[in-house]
């Protein structure tokens, strides 16, 4: 039996003495015996430190613990437990205290941290005799939002308190008082507090915020509670500070959330201090995105692309706590040595893997180069629609090539590529006040030869593509997984970067698209911006600055704005290829 703690520097008379405390019992219904807490503080005062022992609901000492004068530090298997999200950890504490009365604030942390059955606190009085115990236990979600209940002082001689009792009433308020449906209660859809840490400006923070709120409801996760914070530095090891931890801890209780998510990429170092700290799951933005995209993927490539994109964020993340899965012995007896850890073969095996998938990516865009090879040798146009998530790409690509790929309002509704071809424009869809208007005086634009660009057999078919939504901070690992979808983009006549004009967030997300295609390569391809939905927004306002932007205001609901978009489309297409390569071997080095 191990005494946990701060034992340096006690007598091993002092340390049997505590072993032997695992030889006692506590009736089931009880919390403490007198004789027990004689015991603690006796000890305590003779080593002048706190000691605690932490028993179960059978009343047996599972860990004996000594700490300094402020605090006890509660044993790593306690921190390390799960606990379900209605239900408390099956172990209570009883601590002594050398000074002061009550509670301090890292016991009720703990009580909080942990999800204890019960916290019994006993003063040591001089004489090292045990008076004015101090009860507290955690309370459900109520009107009041409190977390805790202190009870005491008491007499440690007087009634027993019915510990049984007030654990299993408390572990059924609990049940009943999630906020969650039944329904969602059936589905053990995760509850999820959402964190944000910032060192620049805080309204960033809270637009970053707004945008995780999204990702995690697409997830499937129903958000509990935000929380933004400015620090002038971000700590290494927790990203939040000390005081921040003890907070999220609060929180956790208080809305019986079983899952955090920051908005920042985490170490696997953070992410494992902070969920040893916070006792339930941590996860970044980069695994909640790769989490939707394996929801997402319907096509094989899909899958083949997600899949190497969450096993190459894994691969850092392989580590193990527990000893027995620390070595793998190489045979039997020791002469053959340890062998490897369990997390190197981990490591091993999923590197090969991505190998493979690696392998088999390279062969699709082996077999995408081909094609797009013969679309240019066919005059064969092609405009890619780009633009961030939920902008409404696939929606305009449903209404201009009569296709009925999956159009939804939620994040990343499209994961994969779908080319058709643009619908014919039967009329000159022009205005003559557009910005884009050719002059209706001189006529159609045409070539050297006096041809028409929009007489039919001289334009190229037009197919439009609609791609994989781009999201500000794009996970490296997933942009180099999509990389043979993504590399279509290279050989394309034209851009169409569609924006949600209705979305607050529309300036920052134009730029954060911009910035993913100039990192890709793609700055110097010709494009066009839309900005859609135009129905959702006051177009005296809007209306001038997409104008100053040379963009189009458009709604997928209006006949008329798809006509002059096709126009618009058409238009573009064929100035490129008037002033572009001229064959196919050029054309497949235009940037």
């Amino acid at each position: 039996m191990k005494v946990h703690g701060k034992t340096l520097g006690l007598k091993k008379s002092q340390i049997r003495f505590m072993e032997r405390l695992y030889r006692r019992r506590v009736p089931d219904r009880e919390d403490v015996t007198p004789e027990l807490l004689r015991h603690l503080t006796e000890l305590s005062l003779e080593i002048r430190r706190r000691v605690a022992v932490l028993l179960d609901r059978r009343g047996r000492v599972k860990y004996v613990c000594v700490g300094d004068l402020n605090r006890v530090i509660l044993p790593e298997q306690v921190r390390e437990m799960r606990v379900g999200r209605e239900r408390l950890c099956g172990l209570r504490v009883v601590h002594t205290r050398l000074r002061g009365e009550g509670f301090s604030k890292p016991d009720l942390t703990d009580l909080l941290r942990f999800r204890l059955d019960l916290s019994t606190q006993v003063q040591v009085s001089d004489e090292g005799l045990p008076h004015s115990p101090f009860r507290a236990h955690l309370l459900p979600p109520n009107r009041e939002e409190k977390v805790h209940e202190i009870l005491g002082p008491s007499s440690p001689y007087e009634e027993k308190f019915a510990f049984r009792d007030v654990v299993e009433a408390l572990e059924e308020e609990f049940s009943s008082s999630t906020p969650l449906t039944q329904e969602a209660r059936d589905k053990k859809t995760e509850r999820a507090i959402l964190v944000a840490v910032t060192t620049g400006a805080i309204r960033e923070a809270q637009a970053s915020m707004t945008e995780l709120v999204e990702l995690a409801r697409t997830s499937g996760a129903v958000v509990m509670d935000e929380v933004v914070q400015r620090r002038d530095k971000i700590d290494g090891r927790t990203i939040v500070g000390k005081g921040m931890l003890e907070e999220l801890a609060l929180r956790q209780v208080r809305t019986n959330a079983d899952l955090f998510v920051f908005d920042r990429q985490l170490t696997p170092a953070q992410a494992r201090n902070i969920e040893r700290e916070l006792t339930v799951k941590v996860i970044d933005r980069t695994q909640l995105i790769l989490d939707i995209f394996a929801q997402r993927a319907v096509t094989a490539e899909g899958k083949l692309q997600v899949e190497l994109a969450r096993l190459k964020y894994m691969i850092p993340h392989l580590t193990y706590g527990r000893e027995s899965l620390a070595q793998i012995r190489g045979g039997i007896g020791s002469n053959r040595g340890l062998g490897e850890k369990k997390s190197e073969l981990d490591r091993r095996y999923v590197r090969e893997r991505v190998k493979k998938l690696e392998g088999r990516i390279d062969d699709l865009a082996s077999n995408r180069s081909v094609m797009r090879k013969r679309r240019l040798a066919s005059n064969v146009a092609t405009v890619a629609i780009v633009g961030y998530t939920n902008a409404g790409k696939s929606t305009l690509f449903n209404v201009l090539t009569g296709a009925t790929v999956l159009a939804e309002d939620r994040l990343f509704a499209t994961l994969g590529t779908t080319a058709r071809r643009l619908l014919p424009t039967w009329e000159r869809p022009f205005d003559e006040d557009h910005e884009h208007s050719p002059d209706i005086a001189s006529g159609p634009e045409r070539d050297q030869s006096g041809q028409s660009w929009f007489e039919e057999g001289n334009l190229p078919t037009v197919v439009l593509t609609d791609t994989v939504g781009f999201i500000h901070d794009l996970p490296r690992d997933l942009a180099a997984a999509f990389r043979a979808t993504l590399e279509e983009l290279g050989d394309v006549d034209l851009l169409m970067h569609v924006a949600d004009a209705s979305s607050e967030q529309v300036h920052r997300q134009v730029r954060s698209v911009r910035k993913i295609l100039e990192d890709m390569g793609f700055g110097g391809i010709p494009r066009i911006i839309v900005y859609n939905k135009r129905d959702a927004v006051d177009e005296d306002e809007f209306g001038p600055f997409a104008r100053r932007e040379d963009g189009l205001l458009v709604s997928a609901f209006r006949a008329e704005d798809m006509e002059e978009l096709k126009g618009v489309i058409r238009t573009e297409v064929g100035r490129g290829r008037k002033s572009g390569p001229s064959s196919p071997d050029q054309a497949s080095q235009h940037p």
